[in-house]
């Protein structure tokens, strides 16, 4: 019965032009962002978790919410931190380390539209 009524839902939004389809790229991952190489997984799952303890908290504020939220908030922010510190050491020594112009000039515009 459920699966009859998912297929009547989007037969109907499909005749009425309300179905969109997303393409989503097959190497997709989603604790990646282009423009912030350094955020890695940890940083995503700390990200959602610090939502979750904000939500849970202006659904009952109270003071151990908060304090949970406060936490979270803290450990989110100190690996972002300790992720950005580790990138660019990492761009500093493979700076250091390069042998060749064009590995160098390649490495500093990569480095260029990180900290953009």
């Amino acid at each position: 019965m459920n699966e009859n009524l998912i297929c009547a839902i989007k037969e109907t939004a499909s005749s009425c032009d309300m179905l969109k389809v997303i393409k989503v790229k097959a190497n997709y991952d989603p604790g990646t962002v282009e423009s912030k190489p350094w955020f890695s997984r940890e940083c995503l799952s700390l990200k959602l978790s610090v939502r979750k303890n904000l939500k849970t908290y202006k659904n009952d504020p109270n003071r151990e919410n908060l304090t949970t939220y406060i936490k979270s908030k803290t450990k989110y922010r100190n690996a972002i931190q300790f992720h950005k510190k580790k990138f660019a050491k990492d761009i500093i020594d493979s700076l250091a380390n390069v042998g060749n112009n064009v590995v160098f000039w390649q490495t500093d515009r990569f480095a260029g539209k990180c900290w953009e």
